[in-house]
């Protein structure tokens, strides 16, 4: 792997932490997370999109399917910012602790 692959690796993993941390768990700018996050919850009856669109590691699954294609990252972007977002995520104060 080459300097510049290893950076983009990072850079992909980085973007996608940060926009899935910010999607699932702050309100964003002008609240619109949260008013994403709000409405989801009173539509769907399904217990795993609601939960989902609470969990950056389930948002980062997402997220980084687009990002990784952008970055020409591929599959091995994809999987190492889902790996990278769990680990973080994990690591943090409340990250393993369930409401």
């Amino acid at each position: 792997m080459r300097v510049e692959e290893f950076f983009r690796l990072i850079e992909g993993c980085l973007i996608v932490f940060g926009l899935s941390f910010t999607a699932a768990l702050t309100d964003g700018p002008f609240g619109i997370f949260d008013k994403i996050r709000t409405k989801i919850a009173s539509t769907t009856k399904k217990k795993w999109i609601r939960t989902g669109s609470q969990c950056p590691i389930c948002l980062s699954c997402w997220i980084g399917i687009p990002v990784a294609f952008l970055l020409d990252g591929g599959v091995v972007m994809w999987a190492s910012a889902l790996g990278f977002t769990c680990v973080v995520t994990s690591l943090s104060p409340d990250g393993s602790e369930e409401e």
